[in-house]
């Protein structure tokens, strides 16, 4: 078994590093989030440098998001636009093996990145002269955690749709849009009362929880840690939610 999973790892590897899709979607993205680093580098006072730090964490952190997820996206829909997804899952390797490889190299890419953006910001600590909050390391692992939810997430869309299309399903159909349908049909059925339409609403709530249980949580105990986010300091009784979303990622 870890003979056919580090086989496809490799190849998945080599993909990333010649595909020029991914190397052309992955300066656009650097570029779009660079802008927004323009006035935090240049503009920037002493009492500010804290909060630099955590903008430019988060701008790093949402590039090796996005990366990590395009790259698995191409690498998958390259495999079954050659139509040699047929033989990666029959012969002469197991289908658990090819998307355990998948998930594998996208926690290779995913780790690589969130390692530099956590060495990158933790020198502008020392460099600022900042104390180092270890919330910092907190946030890398909990993001890096996220972002191999992405990348389950839009392996088993990508196998279903155009990428394109996968894309744009999972900007627009995740947790929180579901969520919020709930919230639009609960008010809806409470207004209306008792009647055909109430009932027709209820039936559309009962399938919208549904698919609302069954979407994953791109961003798992956000409302737990939203503090260590904003302060960067660790919290006691913060650590479990890690261990949380490894569970969560286990699962999903």
């Amino acid at each position: 078994m870890l003979s056919p999973i580090r086989t496809n790892v490799v190849v998945h590897l080599k993909f990333y590093q010649r595909d020029r899709i991914l190397l052309g979607a992955t300066v656009a993205i650097f570029l779009i989030l660079a802008l927004s680093l323009i006035p935090v580098l240049f503009f920037m006072t002493h009492s500010d440098r804290l909060a630099n730090v955590r903008t430019i964490f988060h701008q790093l952190s949402s590039f090796a998001y996005l990366v990590t997820a395009v790259a698995v996206m191409l690498a998958v829909s390259d495999q079954i636009r050659n139509r040699s997804i047929k033989m990666v899952l029959t012969k002469p390797f197991p289908a658990e093996a090819w998307i355990i490889s998948v998930l594998v190299s996208g926690l290779i890419v995913a780790a690589v990145f969130y390692a530099g953006v956590f060495l990158i910001c933790s020198a502008l600590f020392a460099v600022w002269g900042i104390p180092f909050q270890w919330g910092l390391l907190f946030m890398t692992v909990n993001d890096l955690l996220q972002t191999l939810i992405l990348v389950s997430y839009m392996t088993l869309l990508v196998v279903i749709f155009h990428p394109v299309l996968a894309a744009f399903f999972a900007i627009i159909f995740h947790e929180g849009s579901f969520y919020m349908l709930k919230l639009l049909l609960n008010s809806g059925i409470q207004a209306l009362g008792e009647g055909s339409v109430s009932s027709s609403l209820k039936a559309i709530r009962a399938l919208v929880n549904v698919v609302y249980l069954a979407t994953p949580a791109l961003t798992p105990f956000s409302r737990e840690t939203e503090k260590i986010y904003s302060s960067l300091r660790l919290e006691d009784g913060k650590l479990q939610y890690l261990a949380f979303s490894l569970i969560y990622v286990l699962v999903s």
